[in-house]
C-alpha cells in the first residue's frame, strides 16, 4: 500500500503518535475517538455500544464507568488502529 505524503494522517503509521495525538491522557472521550474515524458523535456512540454489544470483536473500545458513563482507552484504541486489517482493491472486485 503506498504511503500518503504531506497528511495529518499517515498510512502505513510508524507509531500510533501518527493516528491519536497524545497529550498523556490515558482515556479520551467517545467523541473524540469517533472523531478519528469520521464519526459524528451518534455514530460513535452506536459503534461504541456496538463494542460492548458483541463483546469487543466490532466498534471503538470503550469502557462503563460508574455503570454510565463511557471512555476509551487510548492503549486499546492504539492496539485497534495498528493491528487493522485494511482490506486491498482486489478484495473488493
Amino acid at each position: 500500500m503506498a504511503e500518503v505524503k504531506d497528511s495529518a494522517l499517515r498510512w502505513p503509521p510508524t507509531t500510533c503518535d501518527d493516528l491519536i495525538p497524545n497529550d498523556g491522557r490515558r482515556v479520551i472521550s467517545v467523541e473524540e475517538a469517533g472523531e478519528l474515524f469520521g464519526l459524528r458523535r451518534a455514530a460513535a456512540y452506536r459503534a461504541a455500544h456496538r463494542w460492548l454489544d458483541t463483546n469487543g470483536s466490532e466498534g471503538i473500545p470503550v469502557l462503563r464507568i460508574n455503570g454510565h458513563k463511557l471512555v476509551v482507552p487510548v492503549a486499546a484504541l492504539e492496539h485497534l488502529l495498528m493491528t487493522a486489517q485494511i482490506p486491498s482493491i482486489s478484495d473488493a472486485i
